[in-house]
């Protein structure tokens, strides 16, 4: 004999109750729980065949049955409120084609209302989980598709629905070993087993439906003479991959409805009503229905909370999703060391203050606050999908939101990057006298207009002369600079925030020192080419560079300051201009604090001029010349200016999914330009 194996789930049908059997005496009733009709299966795993329960002797298992086998509710078997009653011990029995079983309901007031519904004869759906041990194939030449006739099998427990499930559904129940499957043998019969009526054709004749149909007890009401049978036709052939695949669409559409109709109404997937609705293959519409059942429920509590005190003046919240990523963000931020922002010092030295929302979320790895966020998002399936998956999907952009877990990292890289720039000194600061605002990448003008001539006396009622006024003009461009760098999901795996914590702070210090370097190397220590042609620092024509030696003196300053003090504007007009930094590198700064610190003198040749505030020191380690610089306030001539691109103060973060890693691509990118408008503000002198 050849056998074969089918995975077959634990499975269930429907039963019917037996009219007028219902008695008032012990709460029993008789229940037909099964039939030898054929019903249509199409397995996920295997080919579609029709199954015919055995009901001979030898072929169906009655123990389970004749031991008192369970009557639940809705197959839930979670604890002992789901049972509803019991089969009464040795009342399962098989007479001819049909299964029949005496049922006893609990006595107990939780059970009226199934009593009462029994006893109306409105609750009479009744589904069957049996479980195949053997199949036979009994299938002819004429038949579309296989039929397998059950010839070793057991119901074990009973169930009362509102609506039969699907026939096809196992129980669903993962807590007891009976919803594992199991690969059924399936014996090839002999030839004379085959001329058993078990072929469509024969079905079809007996039962008078299609053999498509719902399988079900036949109504104990003698049913008419059939009609005449047909001219037969040969029917259409089964594509059993098109049957499995639009079962599967029809239930993930029907599952993902309730889901959906539910959070509207409030409930989580871990309702009791939702997952009944769920595992009971409840149909969206009709009188019991999806939408009926929320709508009676909502009603329900509507009652509830008017009779206990009226309703409530509606209160506006943000919506919880956004109020559970605003949680998780300030959490990151302060698992990321980010400290906020002091406005009385203007410095990043204030921790991250947790409140209610925001703590629950403390010390949760990365992965646990990524699964949140899917959750936030109705991604429920985060629950049963390994981690590197989780990884993986929470590292995709969920949409056009600014919430999803990429966007949530890149605020915090955001953050962090300010941070660092804000921390990184920028020496040159105080030296800036404008900061103009870019519109995109062309060449700015920037005019410089001399004092204009000597005002001249007006007689009375005399004409006053047209001034005539030089100019010389500067241009500069904004310019971009960057870096980009890799968050894969096996950084967050291993619980790594590094790319969102160190290494964004660290571009933000490079930022601030990019703008260190255009200014102090590309500008002064490179001794920039300004718009008349000339170097900044050129003694002929601009007159402002001593390179004779002379080394960082009370006289070497006093003879800088003659030279910047004697400058004129382009009419020739006098500036009198007044410095206010003294500018070394690392290697002068000791002396340049000793030569402006304030001392009591015991003699008048000793008394330093410079002392006392008059100038301030500015160091920076790229002062790499040999030698020392003064200049002006920014208030009485134009000694430096910058450019930022308009909207952008510093530097920004912007994030991808990776194509060449699996996870984010994070890009930082800083716009910054500056120039020296004018060379009167400055003056350079070499130590030797």
């Amino acid at each position: 004999m050849k056998t074969k194996k089918i995975e077959q789930p634990r499975t269930n049908f429907r039963a019917l109750v037996a009219p007028g059997s219902f008695s008032e005496e012990d709460l029993s009733f008789e229940v037909v729980w099964a039939t030898d009709r054929a019903v249509f299966r199409a397995p996920w795993y295997d080919e579609p065949f029709d199954e015919t329960l055995g009901m001979d002797p030898g072929e169906v298992r009655l123990d389970r049955l004749n031991s008192g086998a369970p009557l639940l509710n809705s197959h839930r078997s979670g604890n002992l409120d789901d049972q509803l009653g019991a089969v009464v011990p040795g009342s399962a029995r098989v007479d001819g084609s049909k299964g029949y079983a005496k049922v006893q309901l609990l006595n107990h007031p939780s059970n009226d209302r199934t009593i009462a519904g029994v006893r109306a004869g409105i609750f009479t759906n009744f589904s069957v989980g049996f479980q195949v041990f053997r199949f036979r194939d009994t299938s002819s030449a004429d038949d579309s598709v296989k039929q397998l006739r059950a010839v070793d099998w057991e119901p074990f427990e009973l169930t009362l629905i509102p609506v039969p499930a699907d026939f096809d559904a196992g129980i669903r129940s993962l807590d007891t070993p009976d919803q594992t499957r199991r690969l059924v043998p399936i014996e090839a019969s002999t030839p004379s087993e085959n001329m058993k009526p078990n072929s469509k054709k024969d079905q079809t004749t007996e039962s008078g439906n299609d053999p498509l149909e719902t399988r079900g007890a036949p109504d104990p009401t003698p049913a008419p003479a059939p009609a005449p049978a047909p001219a037969e036709h040969t029917p259409d052939p089964v594509d059993a991959a098109a049957v499995r695949a639009q079962a599967q669409s029809d239930e993930r559409k029907r599952i993902s409805s309730i889901y959906s109709l539910s959070r509207g109404m409030g409930l989580e997937a871990s309702d009791p009503l939702v997952r009944s609705m769920v595992d009971e293959g409840t149909p969206l519409d009709g009188e019991a229905g999806v939408r009926a059942r929320l709508i009676a429920r909502g009603a329900a509590e509507d009652e509830a909370t008017e009779t206990r005190g009226g309703h409530s003046p509606v209160e506006v919240t943000r919506d919880e999703g956004e109020t559970t990523v605003r949680g998780i963000e300030t959490a990151l931020l302060e698992k990321c060391s980010y400290r906020e922002l002091n406005p009385s010092t203007g410095r990043h030295d204030q921790n991250v203050v947790l409140d209610e929302n925001s703590s629950r979320f403390r010390g949760l790895r990365v992965l646990d606050l990524a699964k949140h966020v899917l959750r936030a998002h109705s991604v429920k399936r985060v629950d049963y999908m390994p981690d590197h998956e989780v990884a993986k999907l929470a590292l995709r952009s969920l949409g056009a939101t600014t919430s999803d877990f990429p966007n949530l990292l890149a605020n915090v890289a955001s953050k962090r990057l300010q941070m660092g720039f804000g921390m990184e000194s920028r020496t040159w600061l105080p030296l800036v006298s404008s900061t103009r605002i870019a519109q995109d990448f062309k060449p700015m003008s920037s005019p410089a207009f001399g004092g204009g001539p000597a005002l001249e006396e007006i007689d009375e009622l005399g004409s006053y002369n047209m001034a005539k006024t030089a100019e010389r003009g500067e241009t500069f461009t904004v310019k971009k600079y960057g870096k980009k760098w890799g968050y894969s999901w096996e950084a967050m795996l291993a619980d790594d925030l590094s790319a969102f914590d160190k290494t964004p702070a660290n571009m933000g210090a490079n930022a601030a020192r990019k703008e260190n370097d255009v200014v102090w190397t590309d500008l002064i220590i490179g001794n920039v080419v300004g718009g008349d042609g000339n170097a900044l620092f050129d003694n002929a024509n601009h007159a402002n560079d001593t390179t004779a030696a002379s080394p960082l003196t009370i006289a070497n300053l006093g003879a800088a300051q003659k030279k910047l003090m004697d400058q004129t504007g382009l009419d020739a007009e006098q500036l009198n201009l007044i410095p206010s930094f003294l500018i070394v590198g690392t290697a002068d700064y000791v002396l340049a604090q000793q030569l402006t610190r304030s001392i009591s003198p015991d003699q008048f040749g000793n008394v330093n001029p410079f002392a006392g505030g008059g100038l301030t020191v500015i160091v920076d380690p790229r002062i790499s010349f040999d030698g020392w610089y003064l200049t002006t306030s920014p208030t009485q001539t134009e000694t430096l200016e910058i450019a930022r691109l308009a909207g952008m103060d510093g530097p920004s973060i912007e994030t991808r999914p990776g194509f060449d890693v699996d996870g984010l691509e994070i890009k930082v990118r800083h716009i910054f330009g500056a120039q020296i408008p004018e060379f009167r503000g400055w003056q350079r002198v070499a130590n030797s």
